[in-house]
């Protein structure tokens, strides 16, 4: 599996990949499914994450559910722990959000009102 991730990763265009990625990274995450590691940011419960990197693959670094990196799950501590962005529904200014992080944040501020 890691050698196909490599290949995709270096010989696939980037716009090609991210098109791809919402469906096909799931499908892959099959192989994945157990009870080692949660992912804090969807929660899902894998085995251990999928390996991700250009120029070095690094083993356990993309959760295969919400394609977030081990940065994405830092930021997500960081936001429930240090702040209270998950309590007071503050106005949020992000810039160039990540994907996996959007589409949680979305869920939290999507019903309060603007």
């Amino acid at each position: 599996m890691k050698r196909v991730i490599r290949w995709l990763l270096n010989h696939v265009p980037r716009r090609w990949l991210q098109r791809i990625a919402g469906w096909a990274v799931p499908i892959a995450g099959v192989w994945y499914v157990g009870r080692g590691r949660e992912c804090v940011v969807c929660g899902a419960r894998r085995r251990r994450f999928m390996p991700y990197g250009y120029v070095h693959l690094r083993e356990d670094a993309l959760c295969p559910s919400c394609l977030s990196l081990e940065r994405h799950r830092m930021i997500w501590l960081w936001m429930g722990r240090s702040t209270k962005l998950f309590e007071k529904l503050p106005t949020v200014l992000h810039i160039a959000p990540e994907v996996s992080l959007m589409r949680h944040l979305r869920r939290l501020y999507g019903a309060t009102p603007r």
